[in-house]
């Protein structure tokens, strides 16, 4: 009986800690395989044989991300740390390394897309490594997102597509950027469309769920959302709850209301009439490039709102974003870029096509100010914008008197875009002798402080417009001199 109940209590025993035996098959048994593999690197090995190990030592980190996600292994990997002696971002570098070797000798022979995907992850990886601040890190990681696009595409590039997944996520680690921190959840974020694209859902929402800034949450979960073609009515006001919920302010509360508008004119939702976008939200921009951001999405916005709305609906619409202007000029303290903006908001009301012009030209100029005038004042020229119909093309459908009113009410609400020396310019060229050439005297050829070239230059303007052949009478000198 005393056997039989020591074996009955051994067996007891083992059913106890079975489930333990088998979770020691876990992150720690793998590590082990890993050790392993890694030490057999110092072997004399072929280099066909020294890939065969690496891609082995890739499936089990691999496996450990997988599987085992919560263990101590999985977070010291994805955060870049080493494991005593064990570092596996100098193990996947080597592997990248000897991939690049072999292809390069192959590749001449046997050329393909994954002979460039190679090249694309090698130079993605050392740019990573030599990044000095957010978009040397930016341009790196496109290079490796092209080459996760292509070994994607066939299963035996797993584990390949698995090393630049992981050379993506290490890439603000590799780098000498000293805000890695702050990056971290940016380019976290990075990921997103990308396993979406190569169909991992279920790695996009991991990753969401990785991802601690309230505002680059929201984008994610905006992008699994229109993967899922889950954007609806009820889904964007959550979506607007939640910014609120967030206290998500300055730059980005007005970049989630643009992205909100977007999303609603892709629904078919009026975003004028759910008021989404909100260029007073309080606070100053969180980045160099957040101004740039709230640039092109608003422009992003206007060109899908003229698909939504026509004539003078779509006019008054474009006048509100009069809030762009004054948010990038103060908030975000670029003037430069609140110029540019204007002047695209000023050429859109006659025609995308000069708008666009406008834009392409101050963005070829880095938003050189003087340029973008210079672009703006020979736009005007050109098109005649001295006549109303010209500037607000939509109105010649409108007859007569209201024509002209709507025209005056109009050019009230879409300021004049340029300089007072531009300006100057345009009222030489309506033929205003007494205006322009009293303002020509006060403010430049009498001001010690004005240019001299730019004296000069109004003054051969002058001379080249019709004004000198102006019969117009200008006030009373004589008595000007006995009131001075």
């Amino acid at each position: 009986m005393k056997i039989q109940y020591a074996f009955n209590f051994l067996i007891a025993q083992l059913l106890l800690f079975t489930p333990h035996l088998v979770s020691a098959e876990n992150s720690t048994t793998i590590l082990g395989d890993m050790l392993r593999n890694s030490n057999s690197l110092s072997s004399n090995l072929s280099i066909e044989k020294r890939i065969e190990v690496f891609e082995s030592i890739q499936r089990d980190a691999q496996k450990i991300l997988d599987e085992h996600p919560s263990s101590n292994e999985a977070i010291l990997f994805l955060s870049g740390q080493k494991i005593g002696n064990f570092d596996l971002i100098a193990i996947q570098q080597k592997y990248i390394d000897e991939l690049a070797g072999l292809y390069n000798s192959t590749c001449v022979f046997e050329p393909s897309a994954e002979c460039l995907a190679y090249v694309a992850l090698k130079m993605g990886s050392e740019s990573c490594k030599r990044a000095q601040n957010f978009e040397d890190i930016a341009s790196a990681q496109s290079k490796i997102k092209s080459a996760i696009r292509i070994f994607s595409k066939s299963d035996e590039s797993t584990q390949i597509k698995n090393l630049a997944l992981a050379e993506f996520r290490n890439c603000a680690t590799a780098s000498s950027s000293i805000n890695r921190d702050a990056l971290n959840d940016y380019f976290l974020r990075q990921l997103v469309p990308i396993y979406l694209e190569i169909g991992e859902e279920d790695q996009a929402r991991a990753i969401i769920q990785q991802i601690d800034d309230p505002y680059l949450t929201f984008v994610s979960v905006i992008e699994l959302t229109k993967f899922n073609e889950g954007v609806n009515r009820d889904f964007l006001r959550r979506m607007k709850e939640y910014v609120n919920a967030k206290n998500i302010r300055g730059g980005n509360k007005v970049l989630s209301g643009l992205d909100l508008a977007l999303l609603g004119l892709e629904a078919g939702v009026d975003p004028t009439t759910e008021a989404f976008y909100n260029f007073n939200a309080g606070g100053q921009c969180e980045s160099d490039t957040t101004g740039i951001l709230i640039l092109n999405k608003t422009v992003d916005y206007v060109e899908r709102l003229s698909d939504f709305q026509q004539g003078q609906s779509f006019l008054n619409n474009l006048a509100k974003l009069d809030g762009a202007v004054r948010y990038l000029q103060f908030s975000c303290a670029s003037p430069e870029l609140s110029e540019a903006m204007a002047g695209y908001i000023y050429f859109r009301t006659a025609s995308k096509s000069l708008a666009d012009q406008y834009l392409v030209s101050a963005k070829t100029s880095n938003f050189d100010s003087k340029i973008m005038q210079d672009i703006a004042f020979k736009l005007f020229v050109e098109n005649e914008f001295f006549e109303i119909r010209n500037r607000f093309p939509s109105l010649s459908k409108v007859g007569g008197t209201q024509a002209l009113r709507m025209g005056r009410q109009l050019s009230t609400k879409f300021s004049y875009p340029f300089s007072d020396y531009a300006a100057l310019k345009i009222s030489m060229l309506d033929g205003d002798l007494c205006a322009s050439v009293e303002t020509l005297f006060k403010d430049y050829i009498t001001n010690s402080s004005a240019s001299a070239n730019d004296v000069s230059g109004l003054v051969d303007f002058a001379l080249s417009t019709s004004l000198l052949d102006s019969g117009e009478a200008c006030g009373d000198a004589s008595l000007e001199l006995l009131l001075k």
